[in-house]
């Protein structure tokens, strides 16, 4: 059973809720109730699912419109890809705006109608502090990038921080996974 609140977001509390039930084949006696977001992410792969392209006429009809705030998923590091070589990766400067530009543009051409990014978008994007960006590249050409920040979680710790991923654009499943991989 899953159920979606978008107004919860205001509270504080998850917008998406799931509850997994076991029954017996045989006799339909309830054996366990689970939370459903947990074993998605115990799934192998399942985790990283909700990240492939998606059709956006399917979410429509759920209510969602291009460019909102579909959902917020909060994944465990531990829950993703392991990526044993790195060399692929590295992060991005402010002087590398271009080429982020350029990979999200070949994005948006190859995937579900993702929306373009407007000039005040980019000027933003070349004095953004906050922001960091991890490169995938193929060669010299970026094919895919994770845009994010860290968010502090505790008043009396700065230590303790949690991963804000605002972007995950990537050409293809294996950059995915290297970008996952590198996050992780």
């Amino acid at each position: 059973m899953l159920n979606s609140y978008p107004k919860n977001a205001e509270k504080g509390l998850p917008t998406f809720t799931g509850m997994l039930m076991v029954f017996d084949s045989e006799t339909g006696m309830p054996l366990g109730v689970m939370d459903a977001s947990y074993i998605t992410c115990m799934r192998t792969g399942a985790a990283v699912a909700m990240l492939l392209p998606f059709r956006m006429d399917f979410y429509r009809k759920l209510g969602y419109g291009c460019g909102t705030r579909l959902d917020e998923y909060h994944i465990r590091t531990e829950y993703l890809p392991e990526c044993r070589d790195i060399s692929a990766l590295r992060f991005l400067g402010r002087d590398e705006v271009d080429q982020v530009v350029e990979c999200h543009g070949r994005f948006v051409e190859k995937n579900h109608g993702a929306v373009c990014k407007f000039e005040e978008e980019i000027r933003d994007m070349r004095a953004d502090d906050d922001i960091r960006r991890l490169g995938c590249f193929r060669g010299d050409r970026l094919a895919g990038y994770a845009a994010f920040t860290f968010v502090n979680t505790s008043e009396c710790n700065y230590t303790l921080n949690r991963m804000d991923v605002k972007e995950l654009v990537y050409e293809d499943a294996e950059v995915l996974r290297q970008l996952l991989g590198g996050l992780r």
